[in-house]
């Protein structure tokens, strides 16, 4: 949570300084993002499937979800745990790609857009994540501040490698699926 707030500040006060924004090589680095029906059953089947994990259990996971089963799994996640500083989400997954649109709200003393889209691939048994482009608000963030995002990124990831390993990653059009282990 801090690494976020850390992360937001330094966004808000490039934009602040103001901080040409540059186009993506796509041309439109803010798009509005795809509108997904919140299904409560989706969302709670995948619930069913994660929150062994998230209480502490070990072992070999399995995870194949869909762009609509995510957002709506982060929609019922916020609605049950207040705590959650993040509306409106919505992830949505392209070939090696995944993108996210949310709001976030109660790190700083207002709340702001953020979107990001990135490649993620798997090196060894680590996923990797590069920040091809992201916006606070409708404003694209400069290379510089991407580069810092992708590198706390990354860090977090690498943190918590020991933790887990992920034996197959496969980000398609509209999927994801993941292998691997939990060791904790």
């Amino acid at each position: 949570m801090r690494k976020l707030a850390l992360i937001l500040t330094v966004a808000l006060a490039a934009l602040c300084a103001g901080c040409a924004s540059d186009e993506s090589q796509s041309g439109a680095p803010c798009p509005t993002p795809p509108q997904f029906a919140y299904s409560e059953d989706m969302a709670r089947s995948l619930d069913h499937n994660l929150l062994p994990y998230l209480q502490g259990q070990t072992g070999a996971f399995a995870l194949d979800t869909t762009s609509p089963q995510i957002t709506s799994w982060i929609s019922y996640s916020t609605l049950r745990w207040s705590g959650i500083p993040l509306r409106d989400a919505v992830v949505w997954f392209s070939p090696e790609r995944i993108h996210f649109n949310g709001v976030v709200t109660r790190i700083l003393p207002f709340s702001v857009s953020v979107q990001f889209h990135a490649r993620v691939w798997l090196e060894g048994t680590i996923p990797q994540f590069v920040i091809e482009d992201a916006c606070l608000g409708r404003s694209v963030l400069p290379a510089w501040l991407k580069r810092l995002v992708q590198r706390i990124v990354n860090e977090t990831i690498q943190d918590y490698s020991p933790y887990f390993q992920l034996d197959a990653l496969q980000v398609g059009d509209g999927t994801l699926s993941a292998r691997g282990g939990i060791t904790r």
